[in-house]
C-alpha cells in the first residue's frame, strides 16, 4: 500500500468461521516486489495520494476470497454488486483452501 514502506507484504485470508488463516498465493511466474492491482484498476500517478491516509483500513472491508479461493475487491453502486480480482501481470491471487473469507 502506498505510503507505508515495507520489506514484506503480505496478504491473508480468514476462513468465515475463523477457524484457519492462510496467505494468498501469487502466481508461480510472479516475482517479490511485483505489482498487484484490481482487475483494470492499474492506477498510474500516486504520488498525488495523501499521505498517512487510511487507505488500506478503507478498502480492507470490501477484500474477500470468493468461491474459489481468489482474492476480491466486491463494492455495490446502485443496487449492483462488481467484483473485481486481485492479480499481476501473470495471473490471479489465490488461496489454497479458504474459500469466502475476509482478506487482511
Amino acid at each position: 500500500m502506498r505510503g507505508i514502506e515495507s520489506q514484506a507484504m503480505v496478504l491473508a485470508t480468514t476462513a468465515p468461521d475463523g477457524s484457519k488463516v492462510e496467505l494468498l498465493d501469487a502466481p508461480e511466474a510472479a516475482k517479490a516486489g511485483d505489482r498487484c492491482w484490481f482487475d483494470n484498476h492499474i492506477g498510474s500517478d500516486f504520488s498525488q495520494m495523501p499521505p498517512k491516509k487510511k487507505i488500506f483500513e478503507t478498502v480492507q472491508p470490501h477484500l474477500r476470497t470468493d468461491s474459489m479461493g481468489r482474492g476480491t475487491y466486491t463494492v455495490e453502486q446502485m443496487g449492483v454488486k462488481h467484483v473485481s480480482l486481485l492479480r499481476t501481470a501473470t495471473g490471479e491471487l489465490k488461496a489454497r483452501t479458504v474459500t469466502e473469507g475476509s482478506i487482511k
